[in-house]
């Protein structure tokens, strides 16, 4: 079934969709009039609609039924900071931060940097945000940031945060795992460092305020695949924590 981006959210039981959305439902996936569809806001909410009527401009969905989103109830809040890989990586990164349910990605600038992205990149990439979650179903944006400083992101670890420093001397993040599971983080946030590593003046700057440094695995990793190997692991403690359904 197709899935359409309202941000709006229904008025009077009924959706209106903007030029680019009804254009892309309409003319590319030629949609019918009266065929179902999944509307979603960005917020975590999703209703099943079908389409009402259509101009060359717009179209309206009439709102059949409110549909929960359950999954992001068993799931941390989760952060990754990761410097920026050159050529398109990170597009590859904000697509699958996005499919794996990260809450906010931040474009880390370090010492070692060599890539920050414009402003003009981040709206594109905002934009592929968006056609990620209608692909894999997710209901509620990932937000992507303005970049920051290690310095500035360093300091806002709060009380009750985990604060995860991808590093090779770090214990493996399947050792701290155990750890995840039981302290109910509410919120936990991971810095990825840039492929030339940490100065030794980043990593005692993270250990004094309270950051700890985990290990992802025994080989040098590319900074897409260090995103995406932390996200996993640590989702993946939580995951087996969701309560069965009692009918199953």
């Amino acid at each position: 079934m197709q899935r359409v981006f309202a941000p709006e959210g229904p008025i009077n039981g009924q959706i209106l969709l903007d030029r680019d959305e009804a254009h892309h439902l309409m003319k590319v996936r030629r949609v019918e009039i009266g065929e179902p569809v999944h509307a979603f806001d960005g917020l975590g909410h999703a209703w099943l609609c079908r389409v009402a009527a259509s101009t060359k401009t717009t179209a309206l969905l009439d709102v059949q039924s409110v549909m929960d989103s359950p999954i992001g109830r068993y799931l941390p809040k989760l952060t990754i900071a990761t410097a920026v890989p050159k050529g398109d990586r990170f597009d590859w990164i904000i697509e699958k931060a996005t499919e794996l349910g990260v809450d906010h990605l931040v474009p880390l600038r370090c010492e070692r940097s060599v890539v920050e992205p414009r402003e003009t990149k981040l709206d594109r990439l905002r934009k592929s945000v968006i056609e990620s979650c209608k692909q894999c179903g997710r209901n509620d944006l990932m937000t992507l940031h303005q970049p920051m400083s290690l310095p500035s992101f360093l300091s806002n670890l709060k009380p009750g945060e985990l604060g995860l420093v991808a590093d090779q001397t770090g214990l493996p993040l399947m050792q701290i795992r155990s750890g995840i599971e039981t302290l109910g983080h509410s919120a936990i946030k991971v810095c990825v460092g840039p492929e030339g590593g940490w100065t030794n003046q980043e990593k005692q700057s993270a250990l004094a305020q309270g950051w700890q440094p985990v290990g992802l695995g025994p080989f040098i990793l590319r900074i897409e695949t260090a995103v995406v190997a932390a996200v996993a692991a640590i989702h993946s403690a939580h995951w087996n924590q969701q309560p069965k359904d009692e009918s199953e």
